[in-house]
């Protein structure tokens, strides 16, 4: 074709796409209804593909068009012009539903093919700059069709082993990195990647994903030293003029950086097995390259996208015990324990409200709530490493919290007046963390007993105090209108007591908000962390139960003696009736999971959307958890006190009567809640054998019937475990 004929062509493309995105189908035209169907009936759609393709492959060996000036004229070439209006057309296509064009599955693979060929013909030679412009269209053109056709793509495997080809060539074909290309191609082979993950069928070999991990690896180095540096980025932003040139290089090489480690992430997940990708990570020295240049970002506050897609790759690294002993030796603290107080210097602390940056930070705000994002997920790191560690890094552990012992104690004693998600997973990230390091307390005593008394302290006061709110819904509710409004506000400070009644009152909401089941579920994730954590700090239920010699002077009780309901309008210490109150609130959360059957209710339609809502958002299986712990804390912390040589005899036979009462009254409505089918136990911590009874209890007992319920199944053991602690311990 003549130019002329091919900017003819482009027009025509150009239009099509604008007629099929703006118009309905309903409403086209007839006339290009039947051109569209012939269009896809005899094939045409194979044909310009193969002109494209031939066009961009050959375009060196054309005449270029040049401007007064000599120099070449990219925007003009007309294989230019007609690509970008193949590309509008596919895009277009690809995603509205167009019943005139209906593309065959062998079409759609020969489009794609013909793409990926265009720009692997761009580098078996010098890339010159119309080159680069056309493959740069090709690439983005490619990606956007893979990931809306990957599931037509049968020949999926060559299609993706090609792609990989070609990004290895285009390293090859050059010095330096090419952003604005390699980033379609990495895209798409990061779809094929998870297509692989996410459907059974599609299986790949070992070797396969070697080559692969290999060629990623070295993608990755090469692309980390090529990041901006902190003066390109203050530079590129600071800098009116050169703003949007700088920052159109520097982004894009971010974007490259980042779209790599997601290839790198998924194909460890694919690998599986650490003794196959470990050994090339270490070889390519990956580990190191990201942890160095993750310091800088973090210290500098930029970049906090790439930071957070390298945090989820370590994650993702340190599930592995070789993994976790890799970062450990690659310098995991040398470079990250200090950097990330960055993340929340410049935090408002202000407890009242959720954290904002202060005046003299330059972060903004949606900036400063992802740079919390990688503080937790330093926790998660840190957590992961010690879990498969242990003592190995221990050290490392106590040294992250004496850096950020002040930043623990604040969240957690914020979330007690905070209650928003950023707020909450902050402290479900730390509650886990600290729970993992509650498996030494006698070490951390023993190194940090001061921070370890201030956590213990927090910990239990944030539990006071979600209890109290959770067992008054209505007084929850309340807290978070006037949260809401303050938000509308501009975050003024509470300065409205809640009513009397409010405080009060434990009657349950008809119809409770989803925000407020969200709220409700974000306080049971935590209670259930911290709970973990505080049964490293109280005996060994079995062991106190039946080693009678049992030294119980090591341990100290943080559960006072009382049993009334925590109150909501003050600060007091947890007792036995905090954690009894946290029973009764999952024995009622389980009773509304459960629809209800009685044909009595006129209201049933609504009762069965009630359950709905709270059934989506709230799990039985972490409700039971929670429930679960706190009886075993309750249970443990009673034996304490039973035991302890300076607790009066009359104290301990008050508790013995009262916790008795308490708990005949909790195992009569988990029995009654049982009765109605209720879920397996989750607990897989929990001792699943119960001291045998030797004789008939002297003191409060259940009925026969209560027994046979929980005897009749294995899953009920420790209810069946509290059933025997009331008739043997507290008789």
């Amino acid at each position: 074709f003549l130019p002329y004929k091919i900017k003819t062509v482009s027009y025509i493309f150009k239009v099509l796409a604008q007629e099929i995105y703006s118009v309905p189908s309903s409403n086209m035209d007839e006339n290009l209804k039947n051109f569209l169907k012939d269009l896809a009936a005899k094939n045409r759609l194979k044909y310009w593909s193969s002109y494209v393709m031939e066009g961009v492959r050959d375009t060196d060996s054309r005449p270029q068009d040049t401007s007064l000036d000599g120099a070449v004229d990219v925007t003009e070439n007309p294989v230019h012009k007609l690509l970008l209006a193949w590309k509008n057309f596919l895009v277009v296509v690809s995603k509205m539903q167009v019943a005139e064009l209906k593309l065959e599955d062998g079409v759609k693979e020969i489009i794609v093919v013909d793409l990926l060929e265009a720009i692997h013909a761009q580098f078996t030679g010098p890339l010159t700059e119309l080159g680069h412009t056309l493959s740069k269209t090709c690439s983005a053109l490619y990606f956007t069709l893979v990931t809306n056709w990957m599931s037509s793509l049968k020949s999926w495997s060559p299609i993706m082993n090609r792609c990989q080809d070609t990004l290895v060539l285009s390293m090859s074909s050059g010095d330096t990195m090419i952003p604005s290309i390699q980033i379609g191609l990495i895209g798409a082979l990061l779809a094929f990647l998870q297509s692989v993950r996410t459907e059974p069928s599609k299986k790949m070999d070992m070797s396969r994903l070697r080559e692969m991990l290999v060629s990623v690896c070295q993608m990755l180095i090469q692309s980390t030293r090529e990041l901006p540096s902190i003066r390109d980025l203050q530079t590129a932003r600071d800098t009116p003029e050169q703003s949007d040139r700088t920052f159109g290089s520097t982004d894009h090489r971010l974007k490259l950086q980042i779209v790599i480690c997601c290839a790198l992430d998924e194909l460890i997940h694919l690998t599986e097995s650490p003794e196959v990708w470990l050994p090339i990570l270490q070889e390519h020295m990956v580990l190191a390259a990201l942890l160095s240049s993750v310091e800088q970002y973090v210290n500098a506050q930029e970049c906090v996208h790439y930071v957070q897609t390298v945090f989820t790759m370590l994650v993702t690294v340190a599930k592995h015990d070789k993994g976790a002993e890799a970062l450990a030796t690659a310098g995991l603290t040398h470079h990250v324990c200090l950097s990330v107080t960055r993340c929340y210097q410049n935090m408002d602390t202000n407890m009242y409200q959720r954290p904002t940056p202060s005046k003299k930070s330059k972060v903004s705000g949606s900036q400063s709530g992802s740079w919390m994002g990688v503080y937790c997920m330093g926790l998660e790191l840190y957590s992961s490493l010690l879990e498969r560690l242990r003592f190995a890094f221990l050290e490392d552990a106590f040294n992250f919290v004496g850096c950020h012992q002040d930043r623990i104690q604040q969240c957690l004693e914020m979330a007690r007046f905070s209650l928003c998600p950023e707020t909450f997973l902050e402290v479900e990230r730390t509650c886990v963390f600290v729970g993992e390091l509650a498996t030494y307390s006698r070490e951390w005593r023993l190194h940090l007993p001061e921070t370890l008394n201030k956590i213990l302290t927090g910990i239990l006061c944030m539990n006071q105090t979600f209890i109290s709110y959770l067992i008054r819904p209505r007084y929850l509710q309340l807290i978070l209108e006037q949260q809401g409004v303050e938000k509308q506000l501009n975050g003024r400070a509470l300065n409205r007591t809640p009513s009397l009644q409010h405080q009060t009152s434990t009657e349950d909401l008809d119809h409770p908000s989803r925000h407020h089941l969200q709220v409700q579920n974000s306080m049971l994730k935590i209670l259930g962390a911290s709970f973990v954590a505080l049964r490293k700090f109280t005996p060994d239920l079995i062991q106190i139960l039946v080693d009678q010699s049992m030294d119980v002077g090591e341990y100290e009780p943080f559960l006072g003696v009382g049993f009334s309901t925590p109150p909501a309008d003050q600060d007091t210490p947890p007792t036995f009736g905090t954690m009894l109150s946290c029973v009764n609130i999952a024995i009622r959360l389980l009773a509304k999971l459960e629809p209800t059957k009685s044909p009595q209710r006129a209201d049933q339609a609504t009762s069965q959307a009630s359950h709905s809502s709270i059934y989506q958002v709230i799990s039985k299986s972490l409700v039971m958890f929670v429930m679960e712990n706190a009886l075993y804390l309750t249970m443990s912390q009673g034996m304490l006190y039973l035991k302890d040589a300076e607790v009066h005899q009359r104290d301990k036979q008050l508790l013995k009567r009262e916790l008795g009462t308490e708990l005949n009254s909790i195992l009569s409505g988990i029995q009654r809640y049982l009765r109605r089918g209720g879920p397996h136990s989750p607990a897989t911590g929990l001792p699943q054998t119960s001291p045998r009874s030797g004789q008939s209890p002297g003191g409060p007992s259940l009925s026969r019937s209560v027994s046979q319920t929980f005897m009749s199944s294995q899953e009920h053991a420790v209810f069946r475990l509290v059933q025997e602690f009331s008739k043997q311990v507290l008789r």
